[in-house]
């Protein structure tokens, strides 16, 4: 598998109900870790918080992994913040998902979301300090090593 987070930027990217918010190309809002305060909203940061692999099985050692990303959507109102997030989610259940959620990718490897609008409210972060509003997503990717 290449880089889950290259793949997630460049799947970010290719939605239009994402670009439409974040912007295209090379001026998409979208980094590592965090954005400086003066980037505009919406954004969207990530961070890969864990991956494992190969994984050990019952059988022996497997060529599965694991890569696990949280990305955050970030926006100056609240409702921004989830359109951002559910922009980002897209339809899992469509015959062919139009967001992260549910997403085949190239080798593949399907993308699950764990944690993100589809429970319902979530801990949204307010930051009053400097008006962002915050959706935290959380996805998990298994794929094999072999790819």
């Amino acid at each position: 598998m290449s880089d889950p987070s290259a793949i997630m930027v460049t799947r970010a990217k290719a939605i239009a109900a994402v670009t439409t918010l974040i912007g295209t190309g090379n001026d998409a809002r979208i980094e590592p870790m965090r954005s400086k305060q003066s980037v505009a909203k919406p954004r969207i940061t990530y961070q890969r918080i864990g991956g494992e692999g190969p994984v050990n099985a019952a059988g022996g050692t497997t060529p599965t992994a694991e890569a696990r990303l949280v990305i955050n959507c970030d926006a100056s109102t609240y409702d921004g913040a989830w359109a951002l997030a559910r922009a980002l989610q897209g339809d899992s259940a469509a015959s062919s998902p139009t967001g992260l959620s549910g997403f085949q990718d190239a080798n593949g490897d399907t993308w699950h979301l764990v944690l993100g609008p589809r429970d319902g409210p979530i801990p949204v972060d307010t930051d009053q300090d400097t008006g962002t509003f915050q959706v935290i997503q959380d996805y998990i990717v298994w794929y094999s090593e072999a790819d």
